[in-house]
């Protein structure tokens, strides 16, 4: 990503369908995660988030999942790591815009 390289985040993306559809595209593309390795548990209402630096404004649709088997995550080009944290320590971290934002519509 080069809009907020070196920040944490979420799987995220651009919406090109289908937002459900488009989520489950964006997990497989960054995690190689399917469908079938997923479980829904929340979807949260969207988010504005606008950035002043950039002068951009982002719609975050966030959604909460259970991975059923966390050792099949394989990350793409696009991250050095991941971490699971708790997340009353999201705040510990330089993350994109809106992040704690997105994760309080899905807690």
């Amino acid at each position: 990503m080069g809009t907020y390289r070196g920040r944490w985040a979420g799987v995220s993306g651009y919406i090109e369908e289908n937002v459900d559809k488009q989520a489950i595209i964006e997990i497989n593309e960054e995690t190689s995660l399917t469908e079938k390795d997923l479980t829904l548990i929340k979807k949260g209402e969207p988010v504005v988030v606008f950035d002043r630096q950039i002068n951009r404004k982002w719609v975050v649709h966030p959604y909460r999942w259970q991975i059923k088997d966390p050792q099949k995550i394989k990350i793409d080009w696009e991250h050095t790591e991941i971490r699971w944290i708790e997340p009353s320590h999201l705040s510990r971290y330089l993350t994109v815009p809106g992040l704690k934002k997105a994760w309080e519509k899905v807690k």
